[in-house]
């Protein structure tokens, strides 16, 4: 029964992230007042997770079955997700003071990481997906969409 109660209070948790990104992304400036505004595609995520979040609250308090045990030797732990919470937190400090594509390659790298398994961890792989992942995020937001991104401004004091 636990199980259902996770995944209600996790969909619960991501219904009012996707209101409060979606209430964020109508406050984004715009350079660009034709056609497809800065907030446009914000707001089709939040409205995409507000979505998923339902459909997990749904499926939690659908799950009626007794509280999911790990197998002989599976151990859950906590680890990658404190991890991962460490690094979104660095990252939001990382991306104001070096910048989008540094602080995003960089975090990108990180979190490959800490998600991949220890036999299956490709260093060089994880480096070409991050930076043509951030260089391509970069591309799209700034000059697709018109979002002012954080530049690299760490040297500009020298």
């Amino acid at each position: 029964m636990w199980t259902g109660k996770k995944d209600v209070v996790s969909g619960i948790f991501l219904l009012v992230l996707s209101c409060a990104i979606y209430l964020s992304a109508r406050q984004i400036p715009t350079r660009l007042r034709i056609g497809v505004d800065s907030g446009f595609l914000p707001e089709i995520v939040s409205a995409a997770l507000g979505v998923l979040a339902v459909i997990i609250i749904w499926q939690g308090m659908r799950s009626s079955s007794a509280a999911e045990t790990p197998q002989d030797g599976e151990v859950q732990s906590a680890v990658p997700v404190v991890q991962s919470l460490i690094l979104i937190v660095a990252y939001g400090f990382a991306i104001t003071i070096v910048g989008f594509i540094p602080a995003t390659i960089v975090f990108l790298i990180a979190q490959f990481f800490i998600l991949a398994p220890r036999d299956e961890r490709r260093p060089a792989s994880f480096v070409v997906v991050a930076v043509i992942a951030a260089v391509t995020s970069f591309a799209i937001f700034t000059y697709g969409f018109g979002v002012i991104l954080p530049s690299t401004n760490l040297w500009q004091g020298l």
